[in-house]
């Protein structure tokens, strides 16, 4: 799964990338949780935009989101045939730029938090799906969630899902729903490559969506642990209504 990434590029640098415009100026981000706004890149009617969307997907017929399971991540696996995703996944892909994602290898009661980001170049693209929910009072908000698939034989190691992540020069395909089908875009969904990424284990800060700096992302040892004084009470973060 996806739980925590990052994008600590220029936006412009990775809009650019994926041939889109935006005159928006955002912070590095180390440590991008759930329910919070995050850059997603779309296309409608051949013209590609960038905008803000809230991570943790809604689907439209969702009467009260406050009784609704957020969804920050869509099987690609079953996202064809569950009643959150397939009108979605024909019709609202989009691609959601990072600079890499954390995942935690559990042993035992012990989790291993790491950072895991592209041998080559800095910002990927992950595939996802979103959706606009529409409130009783009209009020409109736009979702969205990572696609998962099957992790590759390094990533395995650590967990056994992982995004599936988009190139800059395919990004066409996955973006265009009007003549690309849910059934032509499965490829993206292979998982053989297993030097694609670098994994890097990194200090349990990330663990607290309150830390949010470059030491996140700084290589330490296994034994080098962070831990929170105590428990903290949830953030108003992550909760998306």
């Amino acid at each position: 799964m996806c739980g925590r990434f990052a994008l600590t590029s220029e936006l412009k640098e990775a809009a650019a990338l994926f041939e889109v415009h935006t005159d928006e100026v955002a912070p590095p981000r180390y440590n991008i949780a759930p329910t919070q706004p995050i850059s997603v890149i779309y296309q409608e009617f051949n013209n590609r935009h960038m905008n803000l969307m809230r991570w943790g997907f809604v689907p439209s017929w969702v009467k009260d989101p406050a009784d609704f399971s957020l969804l920050i991540n869509a099987r690609s696996e079953t996202v064809t045939t569950k009643p959150s995703f397939k009108s979605a996944i024909r019709h609202r892909r989009c691609i959601i730029p990072a600079t890499g994602f954390y995942e935690w290898k559990r042993e035992g009661k012990q989790k291993t938090a790491y950072f895991i980001k592209q041998r080559e170049g800095e910002v990927i693209g992950y595939a996802g799906v979103y959706e606009t929910y529409t409130s009783d009072n009209g009020s409109e908000i736009d979702t969205v969630c990572f696609l998962t698939t099957e992790a590759s034989s390094d990533i395995a190691e650590i967990h056994h899902r992982m995004p599936v992540a988009i190139s800059p020069a395919q990004a066409d395909i996955w973006l265009d729903c009007v003549n690309n089908s849910p059934a032509d875009v499965t490829f993206f969904y292979d998982n053989s490559k297993s030097d694609f990424y670098t994994i890097v284990p990194v200090s349990d800060r990330v663990n607290s969506a309150r830390f949010d700096d470059a030491d996140l992302q700084v290589e330490v040892q296994p034994d080098e642990k962070f831990r929170e004084e105590e428990e903290q009470p949830a953030s108003a973060q992550l909760q998306l209504f």
